[in-house]
């Protein structure tokens, strides 16, 4: 019996690979790829024709499944995801408080502004969530934040400055 169209890679004669080692997150699918079910969709990784160790899908894996999560398409670059653009809020969030701890220190910014800045912090990985993927944050999400503040804060609280110009 034919097929109206085959898979190249996949050589009947060969059975799929168990997995690499054990704890290995993603399973060998028929159609010769590295893959995992991710919210009832199933994702692949790479081939493991190309890949029997696995250790290139399951790097992609740890990339993109962070966007899959959230209901995104992971950004791509020459067919495989940026690593760069799976960096968590958590992560940035560090990165900017250590670096503005540094300016504290040497007196650029004062201690007060400081621990407004540490609460809030605080407040946005409450709100988005530790792991949640920084570019999956769009504008109206931030809106959403805002408008968690102001019933928690009240809106004169959220204006830090207001100057009129008059004409």
């Amino acid at each position: 019996m034919s097929t109206l169209f085959s898979l190249p890679h996949v050589e009947a004669s060969k059975g799929k690979p168990a997995a690499p080692r054990p704890g290995f997150p993603l399973q060998a699918y028929d159609n010769g790829q590295w893959g995992k079910k991710i919210k009832g969709t199933r994702r692949y990784f790479g081939s493991w024709h190309d890949d029997p160790s696995g250790a290139d899908a399951e790097e992609r894996y740890h990339v993109e499944r962070r966007y899959w999560e959230a209901g995104l398409t992971p950004p791509t670059r020459g067919g495989t995801a940026t690593p760069s653009a799976g960096a968590t809020l958590d992560h940035v969030c560090k990165l900017f408080l250590d670096r503005e701890l540094e300016r504290c220190q040497r007196g650029k910014i004062s201690e007060s502004h400081f621990l407004d800045m540490d609460r809030a912090i605080k407040a946005i990985l409450d709100h988005f969530g530790r792991s949640r993927v920084c570019l999956s944050i769009r504008p109206d999400a931030w809106a959403g934040f805002r408008d968690e503040l102001e019933s928690k804060l009240g809106p004169d609280a959220l204006v830090l400055h207001h100057t009129s110009i008059d004409g």
